[in-house]
């Protein structure tokens, strides 16, 4: 998630640290299928990004060493 933010949305498109956390150019989705199902050809979507899911572990060895993530990175839900 770092490296789309800090490598793609900000260099390549403009996207500053603010309108990522304002969510004013982009949007998150939990589920691949809801991406995937924006409104691509009324030119809602330009561009969609799929990542990995990180787990808890990943989150608490970030936490522990005293960085900081992405808050959409954090963002957990129970399982089914």
């Amino acid at each position: 998630m770092v490296l789309l933010h800090e490598g793609i949305l900000e260099p390549a498109l403009g996207i500053t640290p603010q309108a990522v956390t304002a969510e004013a150019n982009l949007t998150y989705e939990r589920e691949a299928i809801a991406a995937l199902d924006m409104p691509w050809t009324a030119g809602a979507c330009r561009f969609l990004f799929l990542l990995n899911p990180c787990d808890v572990e990943q989150v608490m060895k970030i936490a522990t060493a005293g960085e900081v993530m992405p808050a959409e990175v954090t963002d957990f839900y129970p399982s089914c």
